[in-house]
């Protein structure tokens, strides 16, 4: 079993090595970060949606199916990269223009 003292570092190397590895910059909150997928709607809802589909087959002559389908295909196709630490959609390449602006800002500070 592993002391506190050395899981502590082990968690202070894992920071670091997660900060020095960013592929974006947030646009609203200036954070470096690798950002998130977040998918629309509620996977809770989705799988209620697949089980009436899958009860209902028979009686709609499956296209109670294709419903569950079109939502599921929503769900994935409508993902958004949002910000870790803030939440915000307004997530920039870290190669780009406006994200150099940012760091150069930052660095400055």
């Amino acid at each position: 079993m592993m002391k506190s003292g050395t899981m502590e570092r082990f968690k202070k190397i894992r920071q670091e090595r997660i900060a020095n590895e960013y592929t974006h910059v947030c646009g609203n909150c200036h954070s470096k970060i690798t950002p998130l997928k977040k998918n629309s709607g509620s996977f809770v809802i989705e799988i209620i949606v697949w089980v009436a589909a899958l009860l209902l087959a028979k009686p709609t002559l499956g296209l109670s199916i294709l419903i569950a389908f079109g939502y599921s295909v929503y769900r994935f196709t409508s993902a958004k990269t949002v910000c870790p630490v803030c939440g915000s959609e307004n997530v920039l390449p870290r190669q780009s223009p406006a994200a150099q602006a940012i760091l150069k800002e930052e660095d400055a500070k």
